[in-house]
């Protein structure tokens, strides 16, 4: 595990100016990015990574969607304080306000059927599909900017949690953290 398997010029495909999340589900790539005219897009490319097209983010305004999580039917993403469900064409099926400062990353977790978000506050918040929090687990001194579910971690650790930080300065150190859904320890 946790070999390079494919390095790839999103920009230069998508033409997007910032690159926020990729994720796969249903045999395609889904990029969220900021097209050249600013629009907060979300773009398909095929497994060959060719550009299928593009859809609008959900939502308007604030901040864009910078992860994506797969529920195995529908997407779930975060556009500034409103947790989006939404299907692979961008329909939205589901709005829901969440009061989590600055969400930046969400993964589906099916064991517990909960969507998993973090923000700027040192936690991670386990949310049902009607946004009800029913965990919470303290995960200070990391900079979380990515969440994956991974089901055959040893021990239940099945949240991958990507991690950077700039320590000491200058210094940019990437690092993945499994975090026990239940527990919440790392």
């Amino acid at each position: 595990p946790w070999e390079l398997r494919i390095e790839v010029n999103l920009t230069e495909i998508t033409g997007s100016l910032q690159i926020s999340g990729v994720a796969y589900a249903d045999d395609k790539f889904f990029v969220t990015g900021i097209s050249e005219a600013g629009e907060d897009k979300i773009y398909r490319l095929n497994d060959e990574l060719d550009l299928i097209d593009s859809f609008d983010q959900p939502g308007e305004g604030g901040r864009a969607i910078t992860d994506l999580g797969w529920d195995g039917e529908f997407w779930w993403g975060v556009r500034s304080d409103t947790l989006y469900q939404f299907s692979t064409d961008g329909e939205i099926q589901r709005a829901i306000h969440v009061d989590i400062e600055r969400t930046r990353t969400v993964t589906w977790d099916p064991e517990n059927q909960l969507i998993w978000l973090i923000g700027d506050d040192p936690y991670i918040h386990g949310l049902d599909v009607e946004g009800n929090e029913q965990r919470t687990h303290f995960i200070k001194g990391l900079d979380i900017r990515g969440l994956a579910y991974q089901p055959a971690q040893p021990e239940g650790f099945s949240i991958l949690a990507y991690n950077y930080r700039i320590s000491p300065p200058g210094a940019f150190r990437q690092t993945v953290h499994s975090i026990n859904p239940l527990t919440g320890d790392i």
